[in-house]
């Protein structure tokens, strides 16, 4: 029997590749959202060539899932160890903490060859590209709003694209059927609440599954909540609004893509308005104190552009307890707190240390969370090129 501290310590194991699969957008599929896209071998995880169940134990999983348990990295796990390499917290060491308790099982239940005798436990469904703000660290394959701005900024040859969605197809809910052992179903975009499709899957969820044993997750920027606070209800059939539709599940979990407090918010989030997104968060938690089969936390990205306002964001949802889950931005580099001058490291050094010392009796976590971003904004030092392409490319979608 493999020692499971040494495993969970290797550097390179990440329990994801015996729990979960991500639909990623295009039809491709990966072992989680932060699966390396630019790795060629990624190409021939398409879904039209072979079902979830084939995948799950196919030959990349089998050789992922060895390199895994021997110590040796994997082309595809790529963004977890640059970020581990920059002191971050990734996926994968999150996934441990999470799921780490089931490395024994998982590798009692794995052969020599790394074939798995264990079924999908979560599937991540990345809809579509269909999305209504143009986030400014963002990029076109995740958002439709972003085409126009990449032509400007990156790729003057590029034709308007939208990423197809295959969830009409017979093969897709066939394929789904089978997966009996999956109790977490996590959806993402683009942003799904304003995708008719989501719904559609929710619904053909209810039929097919135990939808009273299924966790439901869903990273939205929360602009929009069907039937509530004023917005068109799309919803099929006789739900009046989205929360009554996802009172079938055994829990949902709103996890808010937020980046900034008022002026940054909107500043970031291009074509997002803060009065709206607040009054909609407020409407969340509200439920969520009231029904515990809701919950809702906040998943900023900490950057340039929102450095300055980030301790107030995260008194706002402190003030309400509202969990946080602290991301500093990696890519695109020249929008990374790590590329601020120094001078500007020192003056957001005093700001953050102010914050801790007035705020810490009120939010005792303030001091280790302030300071992993302070740590990771001088993990390294700043290079004047992404320095000037900020300036550039600010520039243009001011």
């Amino acid at each position: 029997m493999k020692d499971i501290n040494k495993i969970h310590t290797n550097q390179v194991y990440c329990p994801l590749a015996w729990y979960s699969l991500t639909w990623q957008k295009s039809w491709k599929i990966g072992i989680c959202c932060m699966n390396n896209l630019g790795c060629s071998d990624l190409e021939l995880w398409h879904i039209s060539q072979k079902s979830f169940s084939e995948l799950w134990n196919g030959e990349k999983m089998k050789k992922i899932r060895l390199n895994m348990l021997q110590g040796m990295k994997s082309a595809y796990c790529e963004p977890c160890y640059r970020k581990e390499s920059f002191w971050l917290e990734s996926l994968r060491t999150k996934a441990i903490g999470y799921y780490g308790d089931q490395t024994k099982n998982f590798i009692e239940c794995t052969s020599d060859n790394g074939e798995y005798d264990g079924s999908i436990q979560k599937l991540d469904l990345r809809l579509s590209n269909l999305c209504n703000l143009a986030c400014r660290m963002c990029t076109w394959d995740s958002s439709t709003s972003r085409i126009e701005l990449d032509k400007s900024l990156w790729i003057q040859t590029m034709t308007d694209a939208y990423t197809n969605e295959p969830y009409d197809t017979e093969n897709f809910w066939s394929d789904i059927e089978k997966l009996s052992q999956v109790h977490t179903f996590k959806f993402a975009g683009g942003e799904p609440l304003m995708n008719p499709n989501f719904y559609k899957l929710l619904e053909k969820l209810i039929i097919l599954w135990k939808a009273n044993t299924l966790r439901i997750e869903i990273l939205t920027n929360l602009t929009v909540l069907p039937g509530i606070n004023g917005y068109k209800n799309f919803l099929f059939g006789d739900y009046g609004n989205i929360f009554e539709i996802l009172w079938e599940f055994q829990s949902c979990q709103f996890q808010i893509s937020i980046d900034g407090y008022e002026k940054s918010y909107e500043y970031i989030r291009i074509w997002s308005n803060w009065d709206n997104v607040k009054k909609n968060i407020l409407s969340v938690h509200e439920i969520s104190k009231a029904q515990k089969k809701f919950s809702i936390g906040f998943m900023p990205t900490v950057q340039k552009d929102n450095i300055y306002d980030f301790p107030k964001l995260y008194l706002f949802a402190h003030s309400r307890d509202i969990w946080i889950d602290i991301k500093p931005l990696v890519r695109p580099e020249y929008l990374s707190i790590i590329h601020l001058s120094e001078w500007e490291k020192e003056k957001i050094t005093q700001y953050y240390n102010a914050c801790i010392k007035k705020y810490k009796n009120k939010a005792p976590k303030i001091e280790k969370d302030l300071n992993y971003i302070l740590q990771y904004m001088n993990s390294h030092a700043s290079k004047d090129e992404y320095i000037k392409q900020y300036y550039e490319k600010s520039k243009i979608m001011d």
